[in-house]
């Protein structure tokens, strides 16, 4: 996660007949400051048959041959979100782990350079397929 804060700061440039130049305003709301966390998206890079990690939120399929990946178990990770890219020509094959399925199937499969799917969790044994 990368944290970014903001702070500002509100200024009267004074009003009619009064000198012009700017002064902090005095009540209570005149500084206001926000803070807000922003996710950055985890990359994981394979290149041969395994698991995909819970961590990433992105996975970049790189094989030399036919592989396969199994996702986490989707009641650990409800909600979870992954989006699996191939970027070679050889097959990937993403299985889920043990009685989960995708879509209601035992798998799916990403063909060639440039397919991907988008795969969440709902968190009661299957990972929906985008």
């Amino acid at each position: 996660m990368y944290k970014m804060s903001w702070s500002f700061s509100f200024w009267n440039s004074g009003s009619a007949g009064e000198d012009a130049t700017l002064k902090p305003l005095t009540d209570s709301v005149s500084d206001l400051s926000l803070s807000a966390t922003v996710p950055v998206p985890l990359i994981q890079t394979v290149t041969s048959t395994g698991s995909i990690s819970p961590a990433p939120s992105i996975v970049i399929c790189s094989p030399t041959g036919v592989i396969a990946l199994t996702l986490p178990q989707s009641a650990d990770f409800v909600g979870k979100q992954y989006l699996v890219t191939n970027s070679s020509e050889n097959e990937v094959t993403i299985l889920p782990f043990g009685t989960d399925t995708i879509n209601y199937t035992t798998a799916k499969l990403l063909s060639s350079a440039g397919t991907r799917t988008q795969l969440t969790s709902d968190g009661a044994g299957n990972w929906i397929a985008l």
